[in-house]
């Protein structure tokens, strides 16, 4: 991690569960922490900092220099003499399932970037898509007379949740908290890191200890190459390496116990075969990953659903 977070000021029960309430969407995960031992200093931290929550909500909990440093980033907001703002239309394009943007206006102050969003999104009403996001950026003079990129902002509706500064000592614009979690082996889970990708679903076939960052492993559907895929659900590899969220899964991670979309009806064939049983979880793990079993060879680039029913059949005959 990039921060050397200071020491967290005293925290009680009842401030610790509000601040779960504030950064946690999760009722799921929230009702579980509430009832385990409180996090430790640097989960809180990185909770705070990775949360969809505003900026200005962040401020008010964090500590030391993440505070100061995000005090500023907002501050800058605020445009001194030959200094301008520069907005870009983002969204999930479902055409190419990827990130797709598009310049929308130069700004001369904040209040006209607010203004602006705001007539965009009462034109829209409705309509607006939930996967769209804005990417601002601050451009300051410099004295070769050119102009320099300072600051970029990912704003979400008319809030500013992420940031990232010149320096790259200075940013809040991805980290994954590494929190327990109430689910099992065999849970089908919701993946909710919208508006950067859609809402997607995947089949929990390691808990491990439920410390590890990377102990929580899932099986989904990659949208963008239509092929199965594993991957770590605290982390962005569930997504491939050519999508990235600014924010983890764990925020809105909940049991899906409804009808899954007609591409994702595989996941109920590997659920019955690995019937909670960690063990065939791992197995399936190990099958797809190349590891510990000569006769499979590594399918991290991705699987057909023949391919994983072949690999069903193997677990459930072992």
């Amino acid at each position: 991690m990039w921060y050397d977070y200071d020491q967290m000021p005293p925290m009680d029960e009842a401030a610790y569960h509000r601040l779960l309430d504030t950064f946690l969407p999760s009722e799921e995960m929230r009702e579980y922490l509430k009832k385990e031992p409180m996090l430790h200093d640097g989960a809180i931290f990185e909770l705070i900092i990775g949360a969809p929550v505003p900026l200005s909500k962040k401020i008010k909990w964090a500590w030391g220099r993440f505070k100061q440093d995000a005090e500023m980033a907002l501050a800058e907001l605020t445009l001194r003499p030959g200094e301008i703002l520069t907005l870009t239309d983002a969204w999930y394009d479902e055409d190419i399932r990827d990130e797709k943007l598009s310049f929308n206006a130069p700004f001369l102050s904040w209040e006209k970037v607010i203004e602006h969003i705001h007539g965009e999104m009462a034109e829209y009403g409705d309509d607006w898509y939930d996967c769209q996001w804005y990417v601002l950026e601050k451009w300051i003079p410099t004295e070769a007379g050119e102009m320099e990129q300072s600051y970029t902002y990912w704003i979400i509706g008319d809030q500013v949740m992420y940031y990232r500064g010149a320096d790259d000592e200075n940013r809040m614009d991805h980290i994954d908290p590494n929190l327990p979690v109430p689910f099992h082996v065999g849970d089908i889970l919701t993946i909710d890191c919208r508006p950067f990708v859609p809402v997607k679903y995947a089949l929990l076939i390691e808990r491990g200890d439920n410390c590890d960052c990377c102990c929580l492993q899932g099986l989904c559907l990659d949208e963008k190459t239509g092929l199965w895929r594993t991957g770590a659900v605290k982390h962005w590899s569930l997504f491939g390496n050519y999508l990235d969220p600014l924010y983890t899964a764990i925020y809105r991670l909940s049991r899906f116990d409804g009808e899954l979309p007609p591409e994702e009806q595989l996941l109920l064939e590997v659920q019955r075969a690995i019937n909670g049983d960690e063990e065939k979880g791992r197995k399936l793990w190990n099958m797809v990953n190349g590891f510990k079993n000569s006769k499979y060879l590594s399918d991290t680039d991705g699987m057909t659903d023949e391919r994983l029913l072949s690999l069903v059949k193997d677990i459930e005959q072992a």
